[in-house]
Order: C-alpha cells, then structure tokens, then sequence
C-alpha cells in the first residue's frame, strides 16, 4: 500500500488502484496500528486467504438475508 500512496494510488500498470476508498479505510488502521501489508495469490490455499474468503461469503448469505454478523 505505501507504494500506491507514493504513487498516486496508481498500479505498477499505471492504472488507477481498484477500490482505492476501502484502501484508504484500511490505511486509517495502518497510520493507528503496526500492520504488515503482504500480497497473496487468491485462490491459492493460503489458510488466511481461504478464511478470508468464507468470512465474506458468510457475511454476503447473510446480508442477503437481512441477517448481519456485524
């Protein structure tokens, strides 16, 4: 993230980030807290990402349900 900020919130394309405002939600925490940023390939098996992804599901079949984890 720091390289998007330096950057003008462009990829190494050139392009502009995808979703640059929840990015910059997220970098609120990073200004308050000690986060290390680290890519990971989706959909790869990473037990972080994989947990990731079925806490959004989760929170999606409930929001289409009116249902909220909060």
């Amino acid at each position: 993230m720091p390289h998007w900020v330096k950057s003008g919130w462009r990829t190494a394309s050139k392009t502009p980030v995808k979703n640059r405002d929840l990015w910059t939600r997220l970098r609120e925490f990073d200004d308050a807290l000690s986060i290390t940023w680290t890519w990971v390939q989706g959909h790869a098996g990473h037990k972080w990402n994989e947990r990731c992804d079925s806490l959004v599901l989760q929170e999606r079949l409930n929001s289409a349900r009116g249902i909220s984890q909060g």
